[in-house]
């Protein structure tokens, strides 16, 4: 019961922390056409000096807070938000997030859940408010029965898991990370309660930011070594898997993030 109420203190302390610096970013953009013949420095400017400083000194919850805040300032003025790879902040000691990844671009990475190309099998899917569909099951399916595969149910150390992506988009995590902090909420138990999609050699398939997301949040409450997470371990090396879920994707009718779906071979042998 303390430790539950110590976390919600931790989380009301945050949204205190995003609701004064939103308020901030506000006055600010208000004010700064009426400071003329001196030199300003925007509180934007500050946040990111200070999310470069967190970066540095590896404090990813102080990262991922800043994250947020950055993105949802963006998303108000209706601005693009920022780009950041939080592939390359480190994790432990000389290691990075995504290290021993397969040097694939996050784009090239089959897409089990997106929006369906019209008259496709995937079509004729439940879609989200955003209109897109979630294939996972079907593509479980698909590699039990059609490609033979074995598949399990697994609950695996988060942080023995690899990413096989280049890239994790910095304020996709922010978000999953900022979700997950007030752990009685419906979306913290409905992040923690999915799965991802991993390999036989223990690298992600689907999932990467949800992966991320939960990886920060044990570094952040000291659990790294004991947090566990919900896999269906495919018995299949990553890069295999890879070419047959870009493979199911094609057939099943997902678009590719850009919109056109890329031909398997493209893919590293």
């Amino acid at each position: 019961m303390e430790l539950r109420k110590v976390q919600r203190c931790f989380v009301l302390i945050q949204r205190a922390i995003i609701i004064a610096l939103m308020a901030l970013l506000v006055l600010t953009s208000t004010s700064k056409a009426a400071i003329t013949g001196r030199l300003y420095r925007s509180l934007e400017d500050e946040l990111m000096e200070a999310l470069h400083l967190s970066e540095k000194n590896n404090d990813i919850p102080s990262t991922l807070l800043l994250l947020k805040i950055l993105v949802d300032d963006a998303v108000r003025k209706g601005e693009r938000a920022p780009d950041y790879n939080l592939c390359e902040l480190r994790v432990r000691s000389g290691h990075t997030w995504c290290e021993a990844n397969k040097g694939i671009k996050r784009i090239d990475m089959p897409q089990l859940t997106g929006k369906a190309i019209p008259g496709s099998q995937a079509d004729n899917l439940p879609k989200n408010h955003r209109g897109e569909v979630d294939a996972k099951e079907a593509f479980v399916d698909y590699l039990m029965n059609v490609r033979h595969y074995t598949v399990t149910d697994e609950e695996v150390p988060v942080a023995s898991l690899k990413a096989t992506q280049d890239e994790l988009i910095g304020s996709k995590v922010a978000g999953i990370w900022m979700a997950i902090q007030d752990t009685t909420s419906a979306s913290a138990e409905e992040i923690r309660e999915g799965y991802i999609v991993i390999s036989s050699d223990n690298y992600i398939l689907d999932g990467h930011h949800r992966w991320a997301a939960i990886l920060a949040d044990a570094i952040r409450r000291g659990t790294l070594d004991s947090t566990k997470i919900l896999v269906k371990r495919v018995n299949a090396p990553i890069l295999k898997l890879v070419k047959d879920a870009n493979a199911f994707a094609q057939e099943f009718g997902i678009q590719a993030e850009a919109g056109v779906q890329r031909p398997v071979q493209a893919l590293p042998a």
